[in-house]
């Protein structure tokens, strides 16, 4: 049997081996645990600095000749990445799932009239896939109604999306062709005060529509 003697100076190459096996094992855990920490918003750096967003999305259209507001928000539920997510980008390991989020699409419907509307069949379709709600509901004058069509599949890093409406109104189906936009943090914080004054009576739907960007 050889026994191999280790002087001071391998035990120090050993040392600093070990240092760098513990570095890289410690910088691969931060960036784990940053990314499942900071999935459920997304910064894009450009030359005119830093767009942080938030986790929604959200259209507006009027439709039914401009009877009636619908405002889709489309809410990232999700708050996690999957393991290891920058080691598995660098090598190429990614599939299409790692990079969905579930949204959660809540649609609200504003009668901008003088007189109630009956509306039913309203639907969103995103990526060929439709969510909807059959109804029928009636929606007062200056009044909104909000309905929750449920969840599906929505890619986690977009910042827009197309999306398609529509809702029968009184009968005749109205349609329009639209995109769910990004906000960031501010335009988030904006909206959900805005939000909070329309519920509270403080303003009209008018109003609430018509200061949506």
């Amino acid at each position: 049997m050889v026994c191999k003697k280790i002087t001071s100076s391998s035990a120090r190459r050993v040392d600093k081996t070990g240092n760098r096996v513990l570095l890289l094992m410690s910088l691969i855990l931060s960036t784990a645990l940053g990314n499942a920490c900071s999935y459920d918003t997304l910064s894009v750096e450009t030359s005119g600095g830093t767009t942080h967003y938030s986790r929604s999305w959200v259209a507006h259209e009027l439709i039914g000749r401009g009877r009636v507001g619908m405002e889709v928000e489309v809410l990232l539920t999700n708050s996690r990445l999957p393991v290891l997510f920058d080691l598995r980008k660098l090598f190429g390991l990614l599939s299409p799932s790692d990079m969905l989020g579930e949204g959660e699409f809540l649609v609200r419907v504003f009668n901008l009239s003088r007189h109630p509307i009956e509306m039913s069949d309203v639907r969103v379709a995103i990526d060929a896939i439709a969510l909807s709600q059959s109804g029928p509901f009636e929606v007062a004058p200056g009044e909104h109604v909000e309905i929750l069509l449920g969840n599906t599949p929505v890619g986690a890093y977009r910042i827009a999306f197309p999306i398609q409406l529509s809702a029968k109104l009184n009968g005749p189906t109205s349609r329009a062709n639209s995109a769910a936009r990004r906000r960031t943090r501010e335009q988030h914080k904006e909206a959900s005060w805005r939000l909070e004054q329309l519920l509270a009576g403080e303003i009209t739907p008018h109003v609430y529509f018509a200061a949506a960007p």
